[in-house]
């Protein structure tokens, strides 16, 4: 999916709807942003009930003993675990 957006005088983007409702992206949702190479990556942080979720499924797909894996592909992820 594209879709362009004018930035305006304070360097504000609107997400549009579509995506905010996708991401059940709500006022007072914090974002975080990757630069890679040319590009600018924009995602929604996980709550902490989000996050346990989707750590025990990603655990649960790998073998026995791959915590230290499943771990690091979060923090690839850009999970901030501390």
């Amino acid at each position: 999916m594209k879709m362009k957006r004018q930035i305006g005088s304070r360097g504000q983007i609107v997400l549009p709807k579509d995506i905010r409702d996708h991401f059940s992206i709500k006022p007072g949702t914090k974002v975080s942003f990757e630069v890679r190479r040319n590009e600018i990556v924009i995602k929604p942080e996980k709550l902490g009930e989000e996050f346990v979720d989707y750590f025990c499924s990603t655990s649960a797909k790998l073998k026995k003993g791959a915590s230290v894996r499943a771990i690091k592909k979060l923090l690839e992820e850009g999970y901030d675990l501390r």
